[in-house]
């Protein structure tokens, strides 16, 4: 964690690295808030950053290990898709990240 604060690092990295480290359920229901509106306020330019820099693989491991709790957050689901909704269409690569983290069995299941 302390190389992601370290000078040089952006407020978005800083983010995604606590996304990836944390565990505590508030926090990151707020990161992923945060994370909504700065994709929805940023347009492309900002989702194609969070792809960048492993958005997308930090997600999809998220959603899993979120899936894994019985019953799952709704409410934690719910924003990380709407994260993955905005920044999927950047990612060349998304499908593929997808089902390789088997996250496509899951993400289809909400959509029904």
């Amino acid at each position: 964690m302390r190389e992601m604060t370290a000078k040089g690092s952006t407020g978005m990295e800083v983010l995604l690295s606590t996304l990836e480290n944390l565990k505590d359920l508030q926090t990151t229901l707020n990161i992923l808030s945060i994370l909504v509106e700065l994709v929805s306020a940023g347009g492309g330019q900002r989702s194609s950053f969070l792809v960048a820099k492993g958005g997308s693989q930090i997600l999809l491991q998220l959603l899993m290990n979120a899936s894994k709790e019985s019953p799952p957050n709704e409410e934690l689901m719910v924003q990380i898709h709407s994260v993955l909704a905005k920044i999927g269409p950047k990612d060349k690569k998304f499908g593929v990240k997808a089902r390789l983290n088997r996250a496509l069995t899951i993400i289809l299941n909400l959509v029904k």
